[in-house]
């Protein structure tokens, strides 16, 4: 059998054995547990925990999630509620990435009540470790595909990009 297109083999003819299919490798055990754990950090149990406060509550506004590429795991470093989105801004720090999970809110267009929407930012400044970087970058959309309910992800590097307004441009329908 000659191997995958994407493979670099050149087209070198393989053994015959035919028992081992794509979806036979591609759900072996051993291989599963090495392409799932390759790289993702695991989260410890506050993180949904405060993730579904945000969500369902008002008790907080926000989240700060920190992770660890030498434990593999990612965990809360801090919540709360912000007088203003200013406020929420002023916590990023220039030389550390953080993932933040905010509450933005925004007046309704037919002038009602408030509204918001819960947006996940991957704050990577260009002042922080290239190893960190990587590392965050890497594991963002394990963190965004696991939480339920998330309207938009921002990956940022200055703070104009987490600013009200662009976030607000972002979004689809107001």
């Amino acid at each position: 059998m000659r191997c995958l297109p994407r493979a670099k083999c050149r087209g070198k003819l393989h053994s015959q054995n035919t028992s081992l299919s794509l979806p036979s490798l591609l759900f072996s055990p051993t291989l599963e547990t090495t392409i799932m754990t390759k790289g993702f950090a695991a989260f410890s149990p506050q993180v949904e925990e405060v993730f579904d406060q945000i969500k369902e509550t008002d008790t907080a506004d926000y989240v700060f999630y920190e992770a660890s590429a030498h434990d593999k795991k990612i965990s809360v470093a801090e919540s709360g509620k912000y007088k203003d989105y200013a406020d929420f801004t002023a916590q990023f720090k220039n030389d550390t990435p953080r993932y933040a999970i905010v509450k933005v809110k925004y007046p309704a267009p037919t002038g009602g009540e408030e509204r918001h929407k819960i947006v996940l930012i991957t704050w990577v400044p260009e002042g922080a470790g290239t190893h960190d970087k990587s590392y965050y970058t890497a594991n963002k959309d394990h963190l965004y595909y696991s939480l339920e309910g998330i309207s938009l992800h921002v990956q940022a590097h200055n703070l104009e990009e987490v600013a009200h307004a662009t976030i607000l441009k972002q979004f689809k329908v107001l």
